[in-house]
């Protein structure tokens, strides 16, 4: 990271913030220990393939609409917290 400096850029300048970048796709999609199924159970349990998410690695999590995660949950509530900063 580096020392900001103050002053006046003719140049844009970009940043980026990476600070939520894993809690918001694990938002995003779900991610959690508890909606982790296989590809076999989604269909035993009739999970239509619409609601679920498939990762580049071939898991399979069930979409928010069906269960929403536990992990999601409560990074929506840190990240709220988060936001509202200190007193």
């Amino acid at each position: 990271v580096l020392e900001a400096r103050a002053g006046f850029y003719e140049k844009p300048i970009a940043t980026l913030d990476f600070a939520s970048l894993y809690p918001s796709i694990m938002m995003a999609y779900n991610l959690c220990y508890c909606t982790l199924v296989t590809p076999e159970n989604a269909r035993n349990l009739n999970i239509p393939p619409e609601s679920v998410n498939k990762t580049p690695s071939g898991e399979t999590f069930v979409k928010s609409n069906l269960q929403k995660g536990i992990l999601p949950e409560i990074l929506e509530e840190l990240l709220a917290a988060r936001g509202k900063g200190s007193p």
